[in-house]
């Protein structure tokens, strides 16, 4: 027996019939489910899993690769930069200086804030 697994799935059913139209023209047979609950009642499409693109399990790998190609799985690099890394990098001034110069900074500035507002609370 021919079994479907799904494949992905989208919020909106004509998001879900351009993929198909994709592999369909690549000779893979297609199912979407949830389709016509997601028309009548759009707004159970996030409880329901949107629609869900299935294909035979025969033909996974080669849907998989055929939607990538199209851009509907982006390929995204996992970043190795802490998040003060990358926020920090975009500063002027201290932006292009070494993470460590930048920690350094960051410690000296909020430090003068806090003597001056240490400051101007005793003097009050």
């Amino acid at each position: 027996m021919n079994s479907f697994i799904t494949l992905m799935s989208f919020t909106l059913p004509h998001e879900a019939h351009l993929a198909k139209i994709s592999l369909e023209a690549e000779g893979i047979h297609v199912e979407l489910k949830d389709e016509l609950t997601t028309q009548v009642y759009n707004f159970y499409s996030d409880a329901i899993g949107g629609v869900k693109i299935q294909v035979l399990k025969s033909d996974f790998q080669k849907a998989k690769e055929i939607l990538e190609l199209a851009g509907y799985f982006p390929k995204v690099k996992p970043s190795s930069k802490s998040l003060f890394d990358r926020f920090s990098e975009g500063l002027p001034l201290i932006g292009k200086a070494s993470l460590e110069i930048r920690l350094i900074s960051f410690f000296a500035f909020f430090l003068v804030i806090l003597v001056i507002l240490l400051m101007v609370y005793l003097s009050a």
